[in-house]
C-alpha cells in the first residue's frame, strides 16, 4: 500500500508532500506529517519515518507531530504505544481519544530522551477505533 503524507509543524507553514511505504504488514492510515524547514527538530523522510536532529545523551527534544488519517473519514486515535529495541528513547504526550474529522490531523507530542549514547528506533503504534493499529517509524541518535 503506498499513500500519501502532506508535512506541517505548528510553528512553521511550510508544507511537504512524501508518499510512504509500510515497513510492517499492518493496514495503515494514520502518516506522520512534519515540515521540510532545516531548523526543525525532526523531518520525515521519503520512507516515512520520523527523524530527530542527533542531540547529547542526557538530553531531550520535544517535536509536534500532526498525523492525519489518510482514508479522508472521521476516525478516533484511542490510545499510542512505543514498541521497539529503542522505544525507551522516546515519549509520546497526549490525552486519548483523539477524534480526527475526516480530512484533518491531530498534533502528538513525541519526546526524544536519549538516556545513553547510541542510535535508537522505534515506532509510535496509533490504535485507531475504525481500523487498529497504524505505525509511525521514529529514529533519534546522539552527536
Amino acid at each position: 500500500m503506498v499513500s500519501q503524507v502532506t508535512a506541517t509543524a505548528a510553528s512553521h507553514p511550510a508544507r511537504t508532500a512524501v508518499r510512504w511505504l509500510p515497513t510492517i504488514a499492518v493496514a495503515q492510515r494514520f502518516f506522520a506529517l512534519t515540515d521540510s524547514d532545516a531548523g526543525a527538530s525532526a523531518s520525515v523522510s521519503a520512507t516515512g519515518v520520523v527523524t530527530f536532529q542527533p542531540i547529547q545523551a542526557g538530553g531531550f527534544e520535544d517535536f509536534e507531530i500532526t498525523v492525519r488519517d489518510s482514508a479522508d473519514t472521521d476516525e478516533t486515535i484511542l490510545g499510542a504505544t512505543l514498541v521497539g529495541d529503542g522505544a525507551g528513547a522516546f515519549a509520546v504526550h497526549a490525552t486519548f481519544p483523539l477524534d480526527v474529522p475526516a480530512g484533518h490531523g491531530v498534533a502528538l507530542d513525541v519526546e526524544f530522551a536519549p538516556a545513553s549514547a547510541g542510535t535508537f528506533d522505534a515506532q509510535l503504534v496509533l490504535q485507531t477505533a475504525k481500523m487498529g493499529p497504524s505505525p509511525v517509524p521514529l529514529v533519534g541518535s546522539t552527536d
